[in-house]
């Protein structure tokens, strides 16, 4: 019995000898340092401005905004695949917000599909530009050593939609990321010799102790952020503000119906500040019900609940759902301010969904948005 244990323990040690050594990313680092905030523009961040759009692929009716920019560095100059893992983006991504329709040339609230993309520099040049997704993806996609006699790699992170191009995105809007447009976080793998797996580098954010992995977004910023668009050469320097006067907390729809006339359920101010004296100012104005079929309201407030379609006016004009109509004649004269005001009323139309709705409170929230006229 003693011969077996003696035979067995020598297998043992000779399986262990020939295990490979884990490697060991000792000369590669990672550092992301996203940016601080986010914003859109027409065409490629300055950053990437001096290079051609044959080689970013980015062009300039591209609506874009720079997330961050990933910096991989090696004391040997030498650096094999590159990729971005552990990625946890959602597979179809979107923005909203409101946009101009190019057939009908209306102003309009929708959801537009975006893409994410990794721009990978090197000694000046372009080496790859790729669509982020899935889980795993190759920052060099051509083999072998990407650095070729330089120390690091920088690979700038960017959203992009490229489908709607020049006039449909709105200076001075926000445009948001849908709720189920998820961008998370992301790991880094690399290695410094060829004909070997990448090894996992861990990442370290903007200087801090190095992770497994860094989100995408800022910290700091919400998971689905409002992006504001200011473009280059934003001509406003003056300021609007939109206030509501008086709006009583309810209203009875029967009488409206009943009556046939219009009740008014709020007075709003319009105001320019900043602005030139004795000039004429204005603005796009539009309304946006919580319910996406049109204006109503609905039991308390549930859009499950039933619901009651009512008609909107600003001033004596109707307005349609998330539809912009324009607000001029707002006058500064001989000072840098100047004010309007109008009032909001609703109309009921007789019929059987306020024959067969049943008792209670019904609610609507309406979402004001207010782009400035760039001319009048």
């Amino acid at each position: 019995m003693k011969g077996k244990y003696v035979i067995s323990l020598i297998v043992l040690l000779a399986s262990l000898s020939v295990l490979p050594a884990t490697p060991t990313p000792s000369n590669i680092t990672s550092t992301y340092y996203p940016e601080p905030y986010l914003q859109f523009q027409y065409g490629p961040p300055s950053v990437l401005q001096n290079f051609s759009s044959s080689s970013t692929l980015l062009y300039p009716d591209d609506f874009i905004a720079m997330l961050g920019r990933v910096v991989i560095e090696t004391d040997g100059n030498t650096l094999f695949d590159p990729s971005l893992i552990q990625m946890n983006i959602s597979l179809d991504l979107t923005i909203e917000g409101y946009g101009r329709d190019p057939t009908s040339g209306m102003f309009v609230f929708a959801e537009v599909p975006v893409e994410l993309r990794a721009i990978s520099v090197v000694g000046g040049s372009v080496i790859s530009s790729v669509i982020v997704e899935g889980t795993t993806i190759n920052l060099a996609p051509n083999p072998g050593n990407v650095l070729k006699g330089t120390s690091s790699m920088i690979t700038y992170l960017v959203l992009v939609n490229t489908s709607q191009g020049y006039d449909y995105f709105i200076p001075g809007t926000y445009y948001t990321l849908t709720d189920d447009s998820v961008i998370g976080n992301f790991g880094i793998a690399a290695e410094e010799s060829g004909n070997q797996d990448p090894i996992d580098i861990p990442v370290s954010l903007e200087g801090s102790d190095p992770e497994d992995t860094a989100p995408f977004l800022p910290q700091t910023v919400d998971p689905t952020p409002d992006i504001p668009f200011e473009g280059e050469g934003y001509p406003f320097e003056h300021a609007f503000i939109l206030s509501i006067l008086s709006n009583p907390a309810y209203f009875d729809l029967a009488q409206a119906m009943i009556t046939g006339n219009r009740i008014e359920i709020a007075t709003v101010s319009l105001q320019v500040i900043d602005a030139l004296p004795d000039h004429e100012y204005g603005v796009e104005i539009a309304f946006s019900s919580s319910d996406p079929l049109g204006f109503a309201v609905h039991l308390n407030g549930d859009l499950s609940e039933h619901g009651i379609p009512y008609r909107l006016y600003l001033g004596d004009s109707e307005i349609q759902n998330k539809q912009f109509t324009v607000w001029r004649n707002l006058f500064t004269n001989g000072t840098t301010i100047g004010e309007a005001q109008k009032s909001i009323t609703v109309s009921v139309d007789p019929g059987t969904a306020i024959d067969e709705a049943p008792e209670g409170t019904y609610h609507d929230t309406v979402t004001v948005v207010v782009i400035p006229l760039d001319t009048l």
